[in-house]
């Protein structure tokens, strides 16, 4: 069974839209990632965050074997928003999310603050992992990304007529922006050199990829939900084969592996059939690497007086936000009745 971090109800506060209590230092003021329009929108979650009086939304995380992925009812709010704030605010002329500035990172955090209750996790045993999670899934939509737009290079010309790629930004972004991508990285020799190796590893891929919005750790959440238990390689065939399509070698070796009375790892069977995958555990999903977030200290175990104020200090917005509804419905009403 998958461990599960779970949601504890607490009080929060009632921000709007991309503020938070928790205050960005002197230090990083000056230097403001940048903001561009999204592509996507997250309209369900405002909308949800508004029936939830403002308050953040509860989240869980699967923390088995080093993965610490969002999960349960708003883990697919949680994950595009995350998405959506890479797209916003990340430059995307880095090599890698790890050379991403550390303001732009905690940006993204404390946006995730406002949504959704990471605070519940701040004094436990869990944090820390959750922390590496959420700097993994950043990385992993800012590679999702720089592939996308490197599609786009291509696309308007590429290494070919660069010129020409140079004037057709996607978009979204801006001329100046797209032009920097360009220089300072799709047209490196570094970067060309790895985008070479890459497209040979593609090539060498012996299955697709079909998990479509679901995460492993989501199935196994719902499976385990429902009372079962987690069925991995029923899962891992599911998200790499389309239709009733399968691999016989894997229900084989499932079918062989223990006794007649000995519970079956699955995972171990995996492991055996499809080899090791650095990073991954086989039908479980990626464990977290170690990027470091760059973020100071206090935006994580705040003091316990400062949480105190910034609890009444939201009280205070909210009574005063109550107030000021309950005028405009008056007047309304008032308007109304003439």
């Amino acid at each position: 069974m998958a461990d599960v971090a779970g949601y504890h109800d607490g009080d929060g506060g009632d921000e709007p839209p991309h503020r938070h209590p928790y205050r960005v230092p002197t230090s990083c003021e000056s230097s403001k990632p940048t903001k561009r329009r999204s592509s996507g929108k997250n309209l369900n979650l405002y909308d949800k965050f508004q029936k939830n009086g403002s308050r953040p939304l509860p989240i869980e995380f699967d923390y088995s074997s080093n993965l610490y992925r969002a999960v349960g009812e708003n883990y697919q709010l949680f994950i595009r928003l995350i998405s959506n704030e890479v797209d916003r605010h990340a430059p995307f002329h880095y090599r890698s999310w790890q050379e991403v500035p550390g303001d732009v990172k905690m940006s993204i955090l404390t946006t995730l603050h406002n949504y959704f209750d990471l605070a519940q996790y701040h004094n436990t045993e869990y944090w820390d992992g959750i922390k590496l999670g959420i700097q993994d899934d950043c990385a992993n939509r800012y590679k999702d990304r720089k592939t996308k737009l490197k599609k786009h290079f291509d696309k308007e010309g590429g290494y070919d007529d660069t010129e020409r790629a140079q004037q057709n930004p996607p978009k979204g972004m801006g001329p100046e922006e797209w032009v920097q991508i360009i220089d300072r990285l799709f047209t490196t020799s570094t970067y060309k050199n790895r985008s070479l190796k890459n497209t040979a590893n593609r090539s060498k891929q012996l299955y697709g990829s079909y998990h479509g919005t679901q995460s492993y750790a989501q199935r196994r959440y719902d499976e385990v939900k429902e009372g079962g238990a987690p069925q991995h390689v029923e899962g891992w065939r599911d998200m790499h084969f389309k239709g009733s399509s399968g691999c016989d070698e894997l229900n084989k070796a499932k079918s062989t592996s223990g006794g007649d009375d000995t519970p079956v790892d699955e995972v171990e069977v995996l492991q055996r059939l499809l080899g090791e995958r650095r990073g991954h555990v086989r039908g479980v999903g990626r464990k977290v690497k170690s990027i470091t977030p760059d973020l100071p200290p206090h935006m994580y175990h705040p003091a316990a007086n400062e949480l105190q104020q910034q609890l009444a200090d939201a009280n205070a917005r909210r009574a005063e936000q109550q107030r000021i509804n309950e005028m405009m419905q008056q007047q309304i009403n008032k308007l109304m009745s003439m």
